[in-house]
């Protein structure tokens, strides 16, 4: 709901001083939202089903850059100010945080829907998945691991953030296109991203059933660092435009598994701890994403094109995959050691 309110603030800024602090209000009140929803999916699910509760949560974001932009686009053409479509955007943001705050609970059984054999399903398979509670003040993870999750998801963010930053420019700068076909271009390349990583979801969840958890998540996030890097290194190769489209889309569709990091506060942490863990994990990655958009800018303006970019995107994937590779997800069942 602050985050709403941030928003209608910026329909109504009078300078850019007042834009560049709803700009950080909004970035200051979004962080802790994936944290939050790790933690959730935690009480809420039994392990076998977070993988896909957790992608489902996560694809907003992608999907939000698919959809939001033309859905804003068609807000201002048809109201003629960018700041009426703004406000807009910010009461539907604030009427969708009421119904939520409303309905959601952070534990199943403070919620009224829930009945005494949904709640000991839950808690069954909490319990033969070897999870317990504990108060321990000590983080199950291991200094490698947590090293090596964070290096990985700055990696993951900082291609993230670059593509929704800089992608649109590459699109019409470095590919030509107009600004009809550059917003179907997005439209498409982030769609794919949310459909990418729903499917993460599915697949992490079905192949923790047959492999040792250690090797289904490394196997998937594996695939997907290395598509990543492949598509990235093999676009400054391609000259058509349509073709180029295409290589993104299917580049971001792997990129974005990389929404299964948020499964892993509640695979290897306490429950009092997965809100820290995920907190530590956000913090990489956005304050990476500060710093993405400035780097790109500057490699962009010294060469005069968009390859060292591209070739700076694919080092950042390659260290998402490496970081990836070298965490210790543990065995089936949560582990007290990293």
């Amino acid at each position: 709901m602050i985050w709403g309110a941030f928003q209608c603030l910026s329909a109504i800024a009078v300078n850019g001083l007042f834009l560049l602090l709803t700009r950080v209000g909004l970035g200051a009140f979004e962080a802790p939202f994936m944290p939050s929803a790790s933690k959730l999916t935690a009480s809420w699910l039994p392990p076998r089903e977070r993988g896909r509760g957790i992608t489902l949560i996560d694809s907003g974001a992608p999907f939000g850059s698919a959809v939001g932009g033309l859905l804003v686009a068609s807000l201002i053409a048809f109201f003629s100010s960018w700041r009426i479509a703004f406000f807009l955007i910010g009461v539907l943001t604030i009427v969708a945080g009421i119904v939520v705050y409303l309905y959601a609970r952070d534990k199943p059984h403070e919620h009224k829907s829930m009945g005494k054999k949904e709640l000991d399903f839950i808690d069954e398979q909490k319990r033969l998945a070897g999870e317990v509670q504990t108060q321990s003040t000590n983080m199950v993870l291991s200094k490698k691991t947590l090293v090596a999750m964070v290096i990985g998801r700055i990696g993951w963010a900082m291609v993230f953030f670059g593509l929704v930053t800089w992608g649109p420019s590459y699109l019409a700068n470095g590919r030509g296109m107009n600004l009809q076909a550059m917003g179907y271009a997005t439209f498409i390349i982030f769609l794919c991203g949310a459909i990418g990583e729903v499917v993460s979801g599915y697949l992490v969840d079905m192949l923790q059933r047959v492999l040792p958890r250690n090797v289904a998540c490394k196997l998937l996030f594996g695939i997907s660092g290395a598509m990543a890097l492949v598509c990235l290194l093999a676009l400054p190769f391609i000259s058509d435009s349509s073709m180029a489209v295409i290589v993104l889309a299917v580049g971001v569709f792997f990129h974005l598994w990389g929404g299964l990091y948020w499964i892993i506060p509640a695979m290897l942490s306490p429950e009092n701890k997965i809100g820290l863990v995920g907190g530590i994990m956000n913090f990489a990655g956005t304050s990476s994403g500060i710093f993405v958009p400035i780097i790109v800018g500057f490699l962009v303006d010294m060469t005069g094109g968009y390859t060292a970019a591209l070739y700076f995107f694919a080092g950042c994937a390659f260290a998402y995959l490496l970081g990836s590779l070298c965490i210790n997800f543990g065995s089936s069942s949560p582990k007290t050691t990293g």
